[in-house]
């Protein structure tokens, strides 16, 4: 069992190395690096990165669920930026 939970492992790092790449391949650094910078006077004001990180992913499903990314994806359909 215990060589089965660690091919799971191993198996599981290796998806989610594979999806991280793909992403870096999509976005550039600078970009990530941009936005990660904005987020210093949290960091400054003592949040720690779990705060960050669930302040984002609330903030990106918000943007969601009013359909900002709906709104966005037929923008870039079109050609508009």
């Amino acid at each position: 069992m215990n060589n089965k939970n660690n091919n799971m492992k191993l198996q599981d790092y290796l998806d989610k190395h594979n999806k991280l790449k793909s992403m870096e391949g999509i976005l550039d650094s600078w970009a990530i690096e941009y936005q990660i910078e904005k987020f210093l006077p949290l960091i400054k004001a003592g949040y720690d990165f779990q705060d960050i990180i669930d302040y984002f992913a609330i903030k990106l499903n918000d943007f969601v669920q009013h359909g900002r990314l709906d709104e966005l994806l037929k923008e870039d359909k079109k050609g508009v930026k």
